[in-house]
């Protein structure tokens, strides 16, 4: 829990994420997405997309890559 705690607030800090708290009982804290934190959110599931579109070309790349060294050792 501190560990998240300790992210939560870095987010906050950043400007990525917003904290409001309830006053309620028990207390309860929500958290959202700030706009900088939706276009952050939006660029790394493009990257995710891009990424999942990639794999094959990335994989064949590495194993390419892998049989030069082999061969040069």
């Amino acid at each position: 829990p501190k560990v998240l705690s300790q992210k939560l607030k870095m987010l906050e800090r950043d400007g990525f994420i917003e904290r409001k708290i309830q006053d309620t009982s028990p207390i309860r804290v929500d958290y959202s997405l700030t706009p900088l934190g939706q276009n952050v959110a939006s660029m790394a599931f493009q990257l995710k997309e891009w990424a999942e579109t990639n794999i094959e070309q990335v994989l064949a790349a590495q194993i390419t890559y892998d049989e030069k060294v082999l061969e040069q050792a």
